[in-house]
């Protein structure tokens, strides 16, 4: 993170000394260094090989709960590139390639949703009946079509069920206590990581089932 890929040794603009006669005579190129000299889009891409290899030790059983939080357990600790990014509008943010997003086909967007709809493929579970999405309002609103849904006080949830949060990210709940939740969540200081939520939190707007109906 931080080192300059670019290959322009330094800053230049065109001043006085690079005109003769009014014409240009400078032969160095006009460069000023920004966030992108330090992009490298060949840094941290992954292959579908690549990524199937975190979890070749998984034996999916069959049960969707038990299957879906062993295909997410093996993605903790997992942090989007520093090194292969994009630039948002701002100039000064990135976003960092994941494998989630090179799986749902947009690598460089903020990937909490699809780091759910990632587990829940590799898991095994019909996207018709539970659907997956790059973004977690949407996936909130296809599994409410689907009477898969439940608002935050209307629902216990039980491992393996969806939890989405009000700032437009969802995560899986790995542990339920009579206080607190465990979440593994995805895009969360830009990793995976296990979380501990009260179980009355106003952050939680809902939950998703994923029993059969």
């Amino acid at each position: 993170s931080g080192k300059r890929i670019c290959t322009v040794p330094e800053n230049h603009s065109h001043g006085v000394i690079c005109y003769g006669n009014w014409k240009l005579i400078c032969t160095q190129e006009e460069h000023t260094h920004d966030l992108m000299c330090q992009n490298n889009p060949e840094a941290d891409l992954e292959s579908e090989a690549i990524w199937t290899s975190t979890f070749a030790g998984v034996t999916l059983t069959g049960d969707r709960n038990n299957d879906l939080l062993a295909i997410a357990r093996t993605q903790l600790g997992y942090q989007e590139s520093t090194r292969n990014f994009e630039v948002l509008e701002d100039g000064k943010s990135i976003n960092g390639y994941t494998r989630y997003g090179a799986w749902y086909g947009t690598p460089y967007r903020d990937w909490s949703a699809m780091f759910v709809s990632f587990c829940l493929h590799y898991a095994g579970a019909d996207p018709e009946a539970f659907p997956q999405s790059s973004g977690a309002s949407s996936m909130a609103e296809l599994w409410k079509n689907l009477g898969k849904y439940a608002p935050a006080d209307t629902y216990d949830p039980v491992p393996g069920d969806l939890v989405f949060f009000a700032d437009n990210t969802v995560g899986i709940v790995a542990e339920v206590h009579a206080s607190a939740i465990y979440v593994i969540r995805g895009d969360v200081e830009n990793s995976v990581h296990t979380e501990v939520i009260p179980r009355t939190d106003a952050s939680i707007v809902g939950w998703g089932s994923t029993e059969e109906q």
